[in-house]
């Protein structure tokens, strides 16, 4: 009976999965384009997180941002794949089946570890190249407590972002975090018999059951009822909180991922001091920018054909969903380019008030430009939207 369900939840899982992961493969083979030198130069760039514990253990300033950007990614990757490793309906059926609630739970394991399989292979691959090292670097043999340790504490905040949380969880997290980096005057929480126990304690949490949901959404709902005066006011809320709320995962990871070239090109035009080159990497770290917020709007468009539907039940509704959202996503662009534009100013002498200014309005264009539905929805958007950002960024660079 377990193999016929995992076989049904991998069908649901990989046929819903196929589009997400046809716009990876394009990021990814666009990625390599672009980066290819220097990952031939760092081959074990994503290993770092985990292979820090094994050349630096003690080095907590070295470790703490890979440690945490490993967990956020773990957080965010597992909040996108919620809805395919749950199976959806799909699983609301199974679970009326006369099937006991263990063999369940082990094809919700068996389908989180799917979903998780990418940091899996990451941590697999972290394994065999301490394994095969030749230095003498994590000879004490401590690695190998901290590997299980980091690994269950990926699946478990994973498993609690999927199938929801339970009580005690999140001390448990702080505490594996805290034996992760702890300082130097905490050597204690660093001692094999202490790694040991916080692992077996995760894997316990990985063995409980799915979680209550919580209540909330009659709150929500009364709260809409308040507006039921102006249908447009409730489309636009709605809206608002799908982005804030439902899709959270989506707008931080693009954003971060966005600010990635500001902060590049920052480094080399104010910290390197290449000035004369300032204004390509300034029209590069925009148009960037630009082409990777505006997959906001494709986190918008997806799962939300309830609301497209009341939106063509009112008048002006789909013109009044699409205003809105341009509006949230150019917000959100103001909200991280004026910042950065203004600091730019105040540490440079290169560029003038008005010139930043046209550049705010020319790439805030282009990001409304990336938002078109028929942009957004094709079937190699990232395709589409790489070569309207790169054609963006020439007409700037010359123009401007």
């Amino acid at each position: 009976m377990i193999i016929t369900l995992l076989r049904i939840r991998f069908t649901f899982f990989r046929v819903n999965t196929k589009g997400l992961y046809d716009r990876y493969l394009d990021v990814c083979f666009l990625l390599a384009l672009l980066f290819a030198p220097a990952l031939l130069q760092t081959p074990t760039l994503a290993l770092r997180p985990v292979l820090g514990f094994f050349e630096h253990p003690l080095d907590i300033s070295r470790n703490l941002l890979p440690v945490l950007g490993w967990l956020a990614l773990a957080v965010v990757w597992a909040r996108i794949h919620r809805g395919f490793i749950q199976g959806g309906r799909l699983a609301e059926f199974v679970r009326s089946l006369a099937i006991t609630g263990r063999q369940l739970h082990v094809v919700d394991l068996v389908m989180l570890v799917l979903g998780m399989s990418v940091f899996i292979v990451i941590l697999a691959c972290a394994a065999w190249t301490a394994l095969h090292a030749s230095d003498t670097a994590g000879a004490d043999g401590r690695f190998w407590f901290y590997l299980p340790l980091f690994t269950f504490l990926t699946l478990s905040l994973a498993k609690d972002v999927v199938y929801g949380a339970h009580g005690k969880s999140f001390v448990l997290h702080l505490g594996a975090l805290l034996a992760l980096l702890a300082p130097a005057a905490w050597e204690v929480l660093r001692e094999p018999p202490v790694l040991c126990a916080l692992s077996a304690f995760l894997m316990a949490n990985l063995a409980r059951t799915r979680a209550e949901p919580r209540p909330g959404s009659l709150t929500r709902l009364a709260f809409l009822e308040k507006l039921a005066w102006c249908p447009p006011l409730v489309l636009m809320v709605t809206n608002v909180r799908r982005f804030l709320n439902t899709q959270w995962h989506d707008s931080v990871s693009r954003i971060l991922w966005a600010g990635l070239p500001l902060a590049f090109s920052w480094w080399l035009i104010v910290i390197v001091g290449k000035r004369e080159d300032a204004h390509l990497f300034v029209h590069f770290a925009l148009g960037t920018f630009t082409g990777v917020l505006a997959g906001s709007y494709r986190a918008l468009l997806d799962s939300r054909a309830k609301l497209t539907a009341y939106a063509r039940s009112i008048a002006h509704g789909v013109r009044i969903l699409a205003l809105c959202d341009h509006v949230l996503v150019a917000a959100l662009g103001a909200l991280i380019l004026i910042p950065w534009l203004v600091l730019l100013k105040a540490r440079t002498d290169i560029f003038s008030g008005i010139y930043l200014i046209k550049l705010f309005c020319f790439y805030t264009a282009l990001l409304l430009i990336l938002g078109n539905s028929w942009i957004q929805l094709h079937k190699r958007t990232v395709v589409v939207k790489f070569c309207v950002a790169a054609a963006g960024m020439f007409i700037g660079g010359t123009l401007l």
